[in-house]
């Protein structure tokens, strides 16, 4: 179910990336790979349902990025790799994650706030939103394990 990403997932992973709304491009996942960053995929049935890259130095962790294909949304699937990225970092000691998640993203905030995430503070305009509307407030939250 789950595998450390590999570059001929790039293909699947920039879709769901993309359907998300999300701003990563192909450099960055290849980045973090080259990075050695720990990139997992979650699938069904042989196609990516989903995916989380972190970094970490010494006990602190950053969340990069997660997202769950569109389809897939509403059926436990991010609760499963916020799961799974969780024992990630407890298997490396981290104590503090940290992670960003545009403030109009109310799915992604209940999940991180059902595992205790919280808010520790707010960047301005950190995100591209849309023509109409190009920046959006990034929300910076914290988990102390």
């Amino acid at each position: 179910m789950f595998k450390k990403v590999e570059y001929n997932d790039i293909p699947e992973i920039i879709l769901i990336e993309s359907e998300s709304g999300g701003a990563w491009n192909e450099n960055h996942f290849v980045d973090s790979i080259q990075a050695g960053y720990p990139f997992f995929t979650l699938s069904s049935m042989g196609h990516i349902i989903g995916y989380y890259v972190f970094s970490f130095y010494k006990d602190e962790s950053h969340l990069l990025n997660l997202a769950v294909k569109q389809d897939h949304q509403g059926q436990g699937f991010g609760k499963i790799l916020i799961e799974h990225f969780l024992q990630e970092t407890k298997k490396i000691g981290v104590k503090n994650i940290y992670l960003e998640v545009r403030c109009s993203n109310q799915k992604a905030i209940t999940l991180y706030e059902k595992y205790n995430f919280k808010i520790i503070g707010t960047r301005k305009n950190y995100y591209q939103k849309d023509k109409k509307n190009p920046k959006e407030d990034g929300l910076i939250y914290n988990l102390t394990t």
